[in-house]
């Protein structure tokens, strides 16, 4: 398989960002670059291509009743 250029966005209701998988080559210090994670703490993490359950299992996670999603 051969990746161009992506991105996996999921965000609240209101618009604010839970997280962003992309590989926009613009966080060159980043070991897995040009892949990485956006938080919606405002975070950029390492993190490989994800595949679409890698990405669903994270908004799984995210919409459990015990997960705080303010």
């Amino acid at each position: 398989m051969h990746l161009i250029m992506y991105a996996y966005h999921y965000q609240k209701q209101d618009g604010g960002l839970m997280f962003r998988y992309d590989n926009t080559a613009h966080h060159m210090i980043i070991n897995t670059f040009p892949y990485h994670k956006h938080t919606g703490e405002g975070e950029i993490l390492a993190a490989q291509a994800p595949d679409l359950e890698k990405v669903l299992r994270d908004i799984e996670i995210l919409t459990k009743p015990d997960h705080a999603t303010s």
